[in-house]
This record gives structure tokens, sequence and C-alpha cells, in this order.
């Protein structure tokens, strides 16, 4: 992995594939206790937290990678790798028509400063399965984005690697930890307005004679279940939940987040009443609602049954 080191720098090669490649350390300590990787097609998150792992053990040198895929170069930016624009690879460069290294490396420099650089990571993963996979590794094994972008007005989720930033993952496991004081659960779908239920969206329901008793109703929780997660009430002004735009649900995190939202309350909730629409998420909120034994009443417009339709996710 690491072609040239000295004291002042180190230089690795994205085209490395076995530990037996790897050159000493000057110190005279052997790289590959820091570095353990098999094949660069399967392992390029590996590969990625290696470099990171010999970052940290010598902070005081550069690092420089080298014959780098085009589409990488912002996410190593974002890692504070920098890039060998002379030996970049650009064969299988889909996205960016024909952006040169260096105007990659500026647009991602200015996505940076604008602080949606998360965003053109994201966009250049969906071109890339080794990037896509890279991502998920980082995001869930070293949680890369240590916090909520200070510059970032709204949080596009447009693809599922926008889920696994680390602020959300961390208000979701806040969400899922804290435990539900009321009995009775109020499944509700999100509106467009935030925070969510405000004056105009309740007026709205309120005329269309929807829930308009229960959102009055003390005894209840309201939990809004949108595609950035399952969100009671007490987290609706969360600064992601303030600032997401998503466009692609994850079926499967909701499934996931509301199994374990349920599970850890099933002692606690003794009835369950759902308006939520989105046929998936009603689907989910059945099946869960029966695996913990929970009494459901669904309620839902006409135009948004499907009889007969199942999403796949009977017997998870």
């Amino acid at each position: 992995m690491v072609v040239y080191e000295d004291k002042n720098v180190v230089i690795f090669d994205w085209k490395t594939f076995a530990v037996d490649e790897c050159h000493h350390i000057v110190d005279g300590e052997d790289i590959e206790q820091y570095v353990m990787f098999t094949n660069l097609e399967k392992s390029a998150g590996i590969y990625i937290m290696r470099m990171q792992d010999y970052m940290k053990k010598f902070p005081e040198r550069k690092a420089i990678v080298k014959n780098m895929p085009l589409s990488w170069i912002p996410l190593m930016h974002f890692l504070n790798i920098e890039v060998d624009l002379d030996t970049v690879d650009q064969s299988n460069y889909v996205l960016g028509g024909k952006l040169s290294p260096r105007q990659l490396l500026e647009w991602a420099q200015q996505c940076a400063k604008e602080g949606t650089l998360r965003d053109l990571i994201e966009i250049m993963s969906s071109s890339d399965e080794q990037m896509a996979d890279t991502l998920y590794q980082l995001d869930h094994l070293r949680k890369i984005d240590l916090e909520f972008p200070k510059k970032l007005t709204k949080i596009h989720q447009n693809n599922w690697q926008s889920y696994g930033r680390s602020y959300i993952q961390d208000m979701h496991k806040k969400i899922v930890e804290t435990p539900l004081k009321k009995e009775k659960i109020l499944f509700l779908p999100c509106t467009k307005s935030r925070p969510y239920y405000s004056k105009q969206a309740l007026y709205k329901a309120q005329k269309a004679g929807e829930f308009a008793d229960l959102m009055g109703d003390k005894s209840f929780t309201r939990v809004v279940v949108s595609n950035i997660g399952v969100i009671p009430e007490e987290f609706w002004g969360e600064k992601p939940v303030m600032t997401y735009s998503a466009g692609v649900p994850d079926i499967w995190l909701i499934y996931r987040m509301m199994k374990e939202f349920l599970g850890n309350n099933k002692d606690t909730v003794k009835e369950i009443v759902s308006y939520v629409e989105f046929p998936p998420y009603i689907e989910i909120i059945e099946i869960l609602a029966e695996k913990y034994n929970i009494p459901l009443k669904v309620n839902v417009k006409k135009k948004y049954k499907q009889k007969g339709q199942k999403f796949a996710l009977n017997g998870v």
C-alpha cells in the first residue's frame, strides 16, 4: 500500500493489492501491523480505513495517494488525503462529463466551503459501487462526519448513503433509547412544514377531519413516520428533522428503527392508532404491532389502500 515514505510524506498507491508489496516504515516498524487487507476490489473501505490508521500513527507526515479513481477525489478531500492529480484514473468515471481531476478537486473545495461536500460525495458514490460500499463502511465503522455541518441549511436525502450520516445515526439511537411514558401511540404522516404539524398543517388535517380529535388527546404520544425515521414529537425540533429533504426512502432503515422503537417500549404501549399513508410504512407498523401484541387501528384514505399488495417485509 505504501510505495514511498520519509519523515515528511507518505505515498499510497491505490493499485496496491497485497500487504507483501508494502514497504517498511522508516522508523523500522513493520507496516503490516497497521495495514491488513486482501483484495482492493472487495475491500476498498478497509483500504481507506488502514490509510487513516497509518495517518493517525504518523500525523506529522503528509499523505498522498496515487492512481485514485477520479470520482473518489471529493471523498479523499473530505478525509484530508491529497490525491496525485497527475496519476488519477479516469477510465470508469461516469458523472461530471469531462471534468478534469483539478476541476473536480476545485468543485470539492468549493462544496467544503459551502457545507455541501457530503452531498457531492453521495452523488459520486451513486455511480461507483466500491465507493458506495466504502462510504457505508466509513459511516458505520468510523462515523466520518462527526458533527452537523454548521453552514448546511438543508439535508438532501437523495440516496441510501444519505441515511448513514453520523448525526442522523446519533439521532436515531437517541430516539429508540428514550423510553415512552404514555400507553398510546398516534402514528402520523410527515408534513412539508417544519416543525411537523405547525398551524398550517394542523389546520389542513382538522379541515379534512383527519385525526383532529386525537391530535388534542394528551394520552397519546404523537409520532411522525417519515423518510428520515420514526420521530416522536419531542424530537420534531432536532436539526436533521428540521432541515431534511428526502426523495429516496430507506424501507429497511424504517423497519429496523420501528422494530427497536416498539420493542423497547412494548411493556409500556397498550394501543396504537395509525394515520400513516405510505403503504410500506403501514405494513411495517402492522407487522411489528402483531409481533409485540399491541392492539392496532389503521386509518388511511381509500386512495392509499392497495389491497393484495405486499412489500416483501413479511417474515423479516
